[in-house]
C-alpha cells in the first residue's frame, strides 16, 4: 500500500488525483463516494475502531492501493509506525507546503466554514502558533522515523513537485497528461473532481 501521511492543505487532493491517473485505486476522505465501511465517520475513525478491536488499521479497506487524508494534527504518530509494521513494504508520501502558505490556507478554510450556515463539522477554530508547533512536531517525527530509508517521499506539490519526483519514487513512467495541480486559486470556487 501507499500512504499519504501529509497534512490536509498540503496538496493531498492533487496527489490523490495524480495517483488515480497512474492507475492506483485511491481512497481519500471527501474525494470519492464514501466507502461502505467508512460512511461519514472518516478513515481515521475506522482505523481507531480497528485498532481497538485488535485488527490491522486498514482492515476492510486494504483493497485500496493508495490512502490519503486520514492523519490530522495532534493525532498520535503511533499510527504511522503501525502502518509501517502492519503493511510491510509499503511506501509513504509526506506532502508538505511552505508554513505560512499552509497556515493561511487553513485560516481561509476555517473562515469559509464559519460563513457557511449549513456547516456542521468541528473545524471552526484557528490558532496560528498552535498549528505551527503541531506541524513542526509532525515533521520532526516523520523525518526521524524514516531517516535513512527509501520508503518515504517528501513531496511539495504547492512548490511545483509533480510527475518527475512522484514517478521516480513509484517506479512508474511519467504520464503524458499534465500533473493535476488542483485548488491553486485559494479564493476561487472549489474544483469539481
Amino acid at each position: 500500500m501507499i500512504f499519504n501521511i501529509g497534512l490536509n492543505k498540503s496538496g493531498t487532493t492533487s496527489l490523490t488525483a495524480a495517483m488515480k491517473i497512474l492507475g492506483y485505486s485511491v481512497l481519500k476522505y471527501g474525494y470519492s463516494p464514501p466507502h461502505k465501511l467508512i460512511g461519514d465517520r472518516g478513515i481515521l475513525q475506522l482505523m481507531k475502531d480497528n485498532n481497538d478491536s485488535g485488527l490491522k488499521l486498514m482492515d476492510g479497506i486494504d483493497d485500496f492501493d493508495f490512502v490519503s487524508d486520514f492523519l490530522y494534527l495532534g493525532v498520535n504518530n503511533q499510527y504511522i509506525e503501525m502502518l509501517d509494521k502492519q503493511y510491510l513494504g509499503s511506501k509513504f508520501i509526506f506532502t508538505v507546503r511552505e508554513m505560512e502558505s499552509w497556515i493561511n490556507s487553513r485560516r481561509r478554510h476555517v473562515e469559509r466554514n464559519r460563513r457557511n450556515p449549513n456547516y456542521d463539522g468541528d473545524w471552526l477554530n484557528h490558532n496560528d502558533e498552535e498549528l505551527r508547533n503541531l506541524r513542526k512536531e509532525k515533521e520532526i517525527f516523520v523525518m526521524e522515523y524514516f531517516s535513512g530509508r527509501d520508503c518515504l517521499l517528501v513531496l511539495d506539490i504547492c512548490a511545483g513537485d509533480g510527475w518527475e519526483k512522484l514517478c521516480s519514487f513509484l517506479g512508474r513512467d511519467k504520464p503524458s497528461e499534465a500533473f493535476p495541480f488542483l485548488y491553486r486559486n485559494p479564493d476561487g470556487p472549489a474544483t469539481d473532481l
